[in-house]
């Protein structure tokens, strides 16, 4: 009879009926696979060969229109990156509004794109989680937290990962100090929100990758140390990120060069050896129209992106790879997508009258453009900021109280804010961490645009 102790037990394929196990006997390692649900009689006293975790993904487009179908191209792209390496339909929740595929505008009908080369086509049986109106914030939230009794339409899947799972986060939208963006006529989603319900997740660790303007302000000073969550993002808390890939035959833009970068990057051969940090100092280097940022937790940034990106362990390389041309090559700041989306359908135009009209378009996005310039500069001078360097001084948000009623109030007084004018939430931002009050804020936004 041998005295054995489990020492740990890994599961390479995540399979209920396979598992090994490495045993202590006599002082030397030994290597036992069980195979199948038989029972094993062997005469070593084994305590238990526990099986690891599984693996969770949540995938979320937060903006809708054609004019942002480059949000929803990078989610779909993820999506198929999961399922080619091995993952469930049943351990990804999808989020999209789904309104670019057959939008009467996409010339390619059914089909959505992610590189100008236009070669794959990930749209492909791309499943309906939570479509239109069902991509919310509350939804996001009450996804990640497993809590079924929250979610308000959509398929009602969640995700349910335990202290032995590893969970992969990746938001593709808009964004704005202190938030990011959903769907038109959802509110937004701020990061003390966020962070809280990361905080109260079961997961043995966490991967957020988020595309959206000031996205490091998601998480800049906020993400506790005890909690295993690796988070990247597309800039720094004061930053734009940036569009790219033009097309020319589908009028928009195809993706976002931090999300194109990372994406084409986990396409590649040999993946299963790159490590988060290696990922990151690649896409950080090749994201040359913004500074790529981490936050939380670096001490497992030394994990395969396998870990993450591939259910059993094995990463494989895409069918076809990409080769279009540097995402970098033509981006453009998210803020001035919609302007340059114009300019370009201008320039393109196939007559005079398709000219004018998309010119006049153009010249339409630049008053909506002054009158939200106006609005801030009157507020601000307001409270004494005669130059208004609160609308470009950093901002950190702690007062999210405060952001919150100073965002509604700006709304309801001077206009929704929109892909270019969210850059002035970082004005509201820093009134709040200044100390003023959002009565002062309302006033002051009800003068400033009441006859704007």
């Amino acid at each position: 009879r041998v005295l054995v102790s489990v020492e740990f037990c890994a599961v390479p394929s995540f399979s209920p009926s396979s598992s090994t196990c490495f045993l202590v006997a006599d002082k030397k390692i030994v290597r036992m696979r069980v195979s199948g649900i038989a029972t094993v009689a062997i005469l070593l006293s084994v305590s238990a060969c526990a099986l690891a975790g599984t693996k969770w993904a949540v995938l979320v487009a937060g903006s809708n229109g054609y004019m942002n179908y480059r949000h929803q191209a990078d989610i779909y792209h993820s999506y198929q990156l999961l399922r080619r390496n091995g993952f469930p339909d049943s351990n990804i929740v999808l989020m999209h509004y789904n309104d670019i595929a057959n939008n009467r505008e996409n010339p390619k009908q059914g089909q959505v794109f992610n590189n100008p080369d236009l070669k794959v086509n990930y749209f492909e049986n791309i499943p309906l989680d939570y479509t239109g109106s069902a991509v919310s914030p509350s939804n996001f939230l009450a996804i990640l937290l497993g809590d079924k009794s929250k979610v308000k339409g959509g398929s009602g899947k969640v995700i349910s990962p335990t202290k032995d799972d590893h969970v992969f986060v990746y938001f593709a939208d808009h964004g704005g100090t202190g938030l990011i963006a959903f769907p038109e006529g959802q509110p937004y989603l701020y990061a003390d929100d966020l962070v809280k319900t990361l905080e109260q997740m079961k997961f043995k660790q966490m991967t957020v990758y988020i595309e959206a303007c000031e996205s490091g302000s998601m998480f800049s000073n906020k993400l506790p140390d005890n909690v295993n969550i690796y988070a990247v993002t597309a800039a720094n808390p004061d930053q734009s990120s940036y569009a790219c890939y033009w097309s020319s035959e589908l009028n928009t833009y195809l993706g976002d060069v931090f999300s194109v970068n990372w994406l084409e990057n986990t396409d590649k051969v040999g993946m299963q050896s790159e490590t988060l940090e290696e990922q990151y100092e690649i896409v950080k280097k090749e994201t040359n129209t913004s500074q790529v940022m981490q936050y939380g937790q670096l001490t497992f940034d030394s994990e395969s992106l396998a870990e993450f990106m591939a259910f059993d362990g094995s990463m494989k390389a895409a069918d076809v790879i990409s080769n279009g041309p540097h995402p970098s090559l033509d981006a453009v700041s998210s803020r001035d997508v919609v302007f340059a989306t114009y300019m370009k359908r201008a320039q393109e135009a196939k007559n005079d009258a398709e000219r004018e009209y998309f010119s006049d378009l153009a010249e339409r996005e630049l008053a909506a453009r002054r009158h939200h310039d106006a609005a801030v500069r009157r507020i601000l001078f307001e409270f004494g900021d005669f130059m208004g360097r609160m609308a470009t001084t950093p901002s950190q948000p702690t007062q999210f109280s405060c952001l919150r009623e100073a965002v509604k109030d700006f709304e309801q007084e001077c206009g929704k804010f929109t892909d270019y004018s969210l850059k002035y939430v970082r004005a509201l931002a820093n009134l709040c961490e200044n100390g003023h009050a959002n009565r002062d804020i309302l006033r002051a936004a009800r003068k400033a645009c009441s006859h704007a």
